[in-house]
């Protein structure tokens, strides 16, 4: 089922869930709103889901992640047996229409990009373990990128750019070989870039925005002397101490001084009074 562009608004109706023989449902350049249904994972069959570019909100359901034809590969290996009556057209961003005459050659996909979703990513994301692509770019997710993700053997491409992510990188995702597109700009992650495999491919346009990650292909080095968030901590001591204890020896020092010339002042007052006495009394 193919909608995408037909300025459709409203939710997505419930009717959907009585078509259990879906496969391939295209809801994006629409002006969907409210939340994504849970009771999508009751359509067997459905490995592809475009959602992009509506008015979605509320957060990314635990159930979508139940999707039985991209959580297990037997599923999925029966629904691409089939082949579809008529040739699906997909016009990808700035590429030329793909036509796709059987399921096998379609990726299973999940496009939840250009919405108002918010929340943390959920830790079974990564049960979906047939997906190849994943879209969650442009919208307010926030928390940490689950290390889940890293289950995802078949994962392609992973976009989670312009969000609100915070904390590392999970190394665990260089464990992913067949990942060709990955981009994460444009949050407040930190902490050194992932190395190795085919994080070695990855050009500075997939951390941009990113001002506390180090390490190559940013610019920026992660050693402690040249990173803000970690000032170094010997001299905070030192500065520490001396703003303790310089005032403190300061105001002994003084306090002794002031305290000298009191007792000098009153023994030279008892040394002089008797001799101004004396010499009184011989005058008299």
């Amino acid at each position: 089922m193919d909608l995408a562009g037909c300025r459709l608004f409203g939710q997505i109706p419930i009717w959907l869930m009585s078509l259990t023989n879906l496969e391939f449902i295209a809801l994006s350049d629409n002006n969907i709103s409210g939340k994504i249904p849970g009771w999508l994972q009751y359509l067997p069959n459905l490995f592809y889901l475009a959602l992009n570019n509506n008015l979605l909100s509320g957060g990314l359901p635990v159930e979508l992640t139940r999707l039985p034809a991209l959580a297990t590969h037997q599923v999925l290996d029966q629904v691409k047996n089939d082949n579809f009556e008529l040739p699906v057209i997909i016009v990808p961003l700035n590429a030329s229409n793909w036509q796709y005459n059987c399921p096998a050659s379609i990726p299973p996909m999940l496009d939840l990009s250009y919405n108002n979703l918010s929340g943390d990513i959920p830790v079974e994301i990564g049960n979906m373990k047939s997906i190849q692509a994943l879209y969650l770019s442009n919208n307010y997710f926030s928390g940490t990128i689950p290390s889940s993700i890293s289950n995802l053997t078949n994962l392609e491409e992973l976009e989670l750019s312009h969000n609100l992510l915070s904390g590392e990188i999970p190394t665990s995702l260089t464990i992913l070989n067949f990942l060709s597109s990955f981009n994460v700009a444009y949050n407040n992650l930190q902490g050194s870039v992932p190395t190795g495999r085919q994080f070695d491919t990855f050009s500075n346009q997939s951390y941009e925005g990113n001002p506390r990650l180090c390490g190559p292909p940013m610019q920026k080095s992660c050693s402690k002397r040249s990173d803000p968030s970690f000032p170094p901590s010997g001299p905070k001591k030192g500065l520490d101490t001396e703003m303790i204890f310089g005032p403190l020896l300061g105001f002994c020092f003084g306090f002794g001084i002031i305290l000298t010339c009191q007792l000098h002042c009153m023994l030279s007052e008892r040394s002089i009074l008797p001799r101004w006495i004396h010499r009184y009394f011989i005058w008299a």
